[in-house]
């Protein structure tokens, strides 16, 4: 198990009642990240003012459901690093001038692979091209008419890892604590590197 220095940063995860949350968190203690999770329902923006990241959780529905999200997103963007999953993604996307639409196909517990776009970036660093992905979403996001990079898509092109740096915001469609996702670890290796990255001033 990798044991990172963090040197006293804390995460505040947002949960959307989502079952995979404190599974999410649970990745980030076990490599050191101190991170504190808040029901959406419950939480106040001053809760978060302490902390050094915020992390948008998975979750069901729309993002349009949750109106602390564009509420979060008003207040820290730029501020703080903030990172979106799955929901969180959409969340995200939306408030960037992106879009997100309904799929096909329900896409729960289904299994896709990785298509790299931009390798240089850091939430790609150590994942190989190709790899396995565990979904678990409905909705799907679209960049195009945005200034949003896809760092990453699916096989069909659909974004599945996202970034706006100059606002300090990524996003990652997939689950990366599922057993069916491949370089598991590295995902949150490189979440933390990339808070530490854009912590500074």
């Amino acid at each position: 198990m990798v044991k990172l220095k963090i040197f006293g940063l804390k995460l505040a995860i947002i949960d959307f009642h989502d079952s995979f949350t404190f599974n999410i968190s649970y990745q980030f203690l076990s490599l050191g990240l101190e991170n504190e999770v808040f029901d959406f329902e419950l939480v106040k923006l001053e809760d978060l003012e302490h902390f050094d990241a915020i992390l948008l959780s998975p979750g069901p529905g729309l993002p349009s459901e949750k109106p602390i999200i564009n509420s979060v997103l008003n207040r820290f963007a730029r501020r703080k690093p903030i990172i979106g999953i799955c929901l969180g993604m959409q969340a995200i996307t939306l408030w960037l001038g992106g879009e997100i639409y309904n799929l096909n196909e329900v896409r729960h517990g289904k299994s896709e692979y990785l298509t790299i776009n931009d390798p240089g970036h850091l939430l790609v660093k150590d994942i190989v091209d190709k790899s396995n992905i565990g979904l678990y979403h409905s909705w799907a996001c679209n960049v195009e008419k945005s200034d949003i990079k896809a760092i990453a898509t699916d096989s069909g092109s659909i974004p599945m890892i996202i970034a706006s740096d100059e606002k300090k915001m990524v996003g990652i469609q997939f689950h990366p604590e599922s057993i069916m996702t491949d370089h598991s670890q590295s995902y949150f290796v490189n979440f933390i590197e990339w808070i530490k990255e854009k912590k500074q001033p």
